[in-house]
């Protein structure tokens, strides 16, 4: 859970009016899209925070994403695959070419990145699986 706090702050100058810039986490973005292209490569789409401003200046994103084994596939049905990606900048798509493994179903979530921190992950998209094949 990510704990927000509230600040007030007063300022006074005997110049003029002063200006504070206020900075702020990036809001979730919406449930990404996640595509099977071929085997194990995998294309996952997001898009921006709709409330991201000036304020937010997102910087990056983390995607994360889960695997579970396709039990009537795999060798091993308890095997799992978790992991992070950071994708650097305001790209909004990332293609999974050697994270991922065979027989797996796979769900990806993406959260924001600026400099005050990581916002909160959006929803995990619907799964797609991996197969054989490059």
């Amino acid at each position: 859970m990510m704990l927000i706090s509230t600040l007030t702050v007063r300022v006074t100058s005997s110049v003029g009016d002063p200006s504070v810039a206020v900075r702020r986490l990036p809001s979730k973005p919406r449930r990404p899209v996640a595509v099977n292209n071929r085997g194990i490569y995998v294309t996952v789409k997001w898009t921006r925070p709709e409330d991201d401003d000036e304020a937010a200046d997102v910087t990056g994103y983390v995607i994360k994403y889960c695997g579970k084994a396709l039990i009537y596939l795999a060798k091993n049905p308890n095997i799992d695959d978790d992991g992070e990606v950071h994708v650097d900048g305001i790209k909004t798509r990332f293609r999974f070419t050697f994270q991922l493994k065979r027989f797996m179903s796979y769900q990806f979530a993406v959260a924001a990145n600026n400099n005050v921190g990581r916002g909160e992950f959006s929803e995990f998209s619907y799964s797609v699986k991996t197969s054989t094949g490059k």
